[in-house]
């Protein structure tokens, strides 16, 4: 009898575990509460790099430019993550040609001047579109981290240490040329706490090409060698495990802002521009032909 009830206990315990062990422990960065939605009060800090910004994108936070794609990263499963590389075969479930995941380099990435809590810096902008479907709109993103390296076909990415689920993966590379200099969240015992960022799909109609925007501190760029180490990895990590809402199945894809295009005129337009231009020369001519004599 007393065996018996030491055996419940023991197995009530270990479902309390259990429980304990699976609870959902993050602290919710909501971008999904309208279309300025944004991180710039809380100023949060990352694990590693110091403080960035999240925002949700809206019509007016692209200012009419054109995203230019580098990481693409698809897969069924409820995670999701992966690394831009122009190594090839591509590693985690990063996808696509090189027009879509490919090397990045740090001069192509634009920076933004912001003032956050009264502290005017420079951030380094990169935009983010998640395309999930109606029906699962909210994806969750769990961790980001930046590297600068010397090569354009970095490879071999390992996990430090093994992902168990309960927290934010996270990689790192072999290559000495390589520098980690940014990371959202990091395994801090005793405390099991992430930063996880809700995102929403955003509706293209309405003009907005990206869902969220992220800026970095420029300052953390700059901890490596820029002048030997141009190139920019961004790893990342969707869904759930260890986030709240999942994956589903649609890619997500990371890119940078190129300013927009200028117009080239039509032909005809040329044209007349420069029957004005002549126009204007032949009459200005004609004024000076009148007016020097009497001058003389």
């Amino acid at each position: 009898m007393i065996r018996s009830k030491i055996e419940g206990l023991a197995a009530i315990a270990a479902i309390l575990v259990l429980g304990v062990a699976n609870t959902h422990a993050s602290t919710i960065i909501d971008l999904t509460t309208g279309p300025d939605a944004n991180n710039f009060a809380a100023n949060n800090i990352a694990a590693f790099g110091g403080s960035f910004i999240v925002e949700a994108a809206s019509s007016h936070s692209t200012g009419g430019g054109v995203v230019d794609t580098f990481l693409r990263l698809q897969t069924k499963d409820s995670s999701e993550q992966g690394y831009n590389t122009d190594a090839r075969p591509l590693e985690f479930d990063a996808k696509g040609s090189r027009e879509v995941t490919h090397a990045l380099r740090l001069s192509d990435v634009p920076t933004v001047t912001l003032t956050v809590n009264g502290v005017t810096e420079l951030y380094r902008q990169f935009v983010l579109n998640i395309n999930q479907n109606d029906k699962d709109e909210v994806l969750s993103l769990n961790q980001v981290q930046f590297f600068l390296s010397a090569s354009k076909k970095l490879t071999d990415a390992v996990f430090i240490p093994e992902p168990t689920g309960l927290e934010p993966p996270a990689i790192a590379f072999v290559s000495p040329d390589t520098t980690e200099v940014f990371r959202l969240n990091r395994k801090a015992l005793p405390d099991p706490n992430f930063l996880e960022i809700k995102i929403k799909d955003a509706d293209e109609s309405k003009g907005s090409p990206v869902d969220m925007l992220l800026y970095v501190r420029d300052a953390a760029f700059q901890e490596a060698d820029t002048s030997v180490q141009k190139y920019v990895y961004l790893y990342s990590q969707f869904g759930t495990p260890p986030g709240e809402f999942e994956n589903n199945g649609r890619y997500e894809e990371w890119g940078v802002l190129t300013p927009p295009p200028v117009p080239i005129p039509e032909p005809s337009t040329v044209a007349l521009a420069l029957a004005g231009l002549g126009t204007l020369g032949v009459a200005g001519l004609r004024r000076r032909s009148r007016v020097e004599p009497d001058s003389a």
